[in-house]
Formats: structure tokens, sequence, C-alpha cells
């Protein structure tokens, strides 16, 4: 009798435990940092935000404006359990070429549900994210099944092309590399791959 009162109370624990956990992760307060470019040059006063796709309506989290350097900051905040969390980037003024407001720059990543720390949006995090994600893409709506966003995200994870400066160093000089030893290529050097390598 001892041991199934033990082995109750254990059940119960882990079950009052893992309930704590899933609630703190969907009220988890997520700083994520980043950058807007185009063409590799900054974006200013680009309005970015942060949406949990889900397989309803995308649920709309943070939003902010990039200060002159293409930098943001938004906070992940009452994050759904299973969802997907996606960057839009839509107008601004891009350094390259002398700028000027552009209202027609659209741009997306696809972050997953744990996002990176630092992210930076741009025409490869784009490509990328709307190759693998065509089937729950309508216009700059982002929903589908948990499993199917999830599969999405592992088939480009954001995290292996989108670096900040000092990463986008390294990943020339292996990219360099790896054209003198086409057997050894490195899979930041990859825009998209089915399969994630490790190094």
């Amino acid at each position: 009798m001892n041991l199934q009162a033990f082995r109750r109370r254990l059940a119960l624990a882990g079950l009052v435990l893992s309930s704590l956990l899933l609630v703190g992760r969907a009220s988890a307060d997520e700083a994520i940092k980043g950058q807007v470019l185009g063409g590799g040059a900054p974006i200013a006063n680009s309005k970015v935000t942060l949406y949990a796709a889900t397989a309803v309506e995308p649920k709309q989290l943070a939003q902010a404006k990039t200060d002159n350097e293409g930098r943001f900051e938004v906070r992940a905040t009452e994050t759904p359990a299973d969802s997907s969390l996606y960057l839009l980037a839509f107008g601004g003024e891009p350094k390259v070429r002398g700028g000027g407001d552009n209202p027609a720059i659209a741009l997306l990543a696809v972050l997953g549900s744990k996002p990176p720390a630092y992210v930076v949006v741009n025409e490869m995090t784009t490509v990328a994210s709307v190759w693998t994600n065509a089937q729950f893409l309508v216009g700059a709506t982002l929903k589908g099944p948990a499993l199917g966003l999830r599969i999405a995200v592992t088939m480009c994870p954001i995290s292996l092309i989108s670096r900040p400066a000092d990463g986008a160093r390294r990943s020339r000089t292996r990219s360099t590399a790896a054209r003198r030893r086409p057997w050894r290529t490195s899979p930041r050097s990859l825009i998209c791959c089915p399969l994630v390598l490790r190094e």
C-alpha cells in the first residue's frame, strides 16, 4: 500500500511539474534581437512584426521599428503552445544605393518554436522561409498544423543562414575552403538543406 501511495504522489508531482513548465513556456518573455538587411546593407525604419503561427490565424506578439542600422528588438510574450514564430519586415529606407523610403519591401524569417537570440532578416531568409513553408503561406499569413510547421522549420533552419556580421565572415571563410575541397561542404554554406549535418 505504501508503494502504491508513493507512486501516485510521484505521478501527481510529475503532472504538476509538467503543467508548470508548459505554463512557463507559454508566458515566457523572450527577447529576440536582430537586423533587417537588403542587398547586404541595413534597412532603417522597417516595421518588424513577430507572429506565432498555429493551425488558426496567426497571433501578433510584438512589433518594432528598425533603427538607422536596421537593428530591432522584439519580445515574445504569451507564446501559444505548439506555435512557430516568424518575423515579417515591411517597408523602410534601404541604405544601399542612396536608399529612400520603399514601402514595397517585404521580408520574412520563420524561426520555429525556439527562436535564436539574434536573427538577420534579409533576402536569403525570405527565400528559405518561403521555399520550405510554401504550403502554409497565404500572402503574409502563415498557418498550419503544428507538426507540419515544425517539419518546415527543420528543413531550413534560419540559424544556419542568419548570422551577425562576425558569423558571416566565418561562413565566408568556410565557403572558400569548401570550394577548394568540394567533398567537405559546411552546412552553413548551404541556403537550405533537408538534412542538418553536425560539424
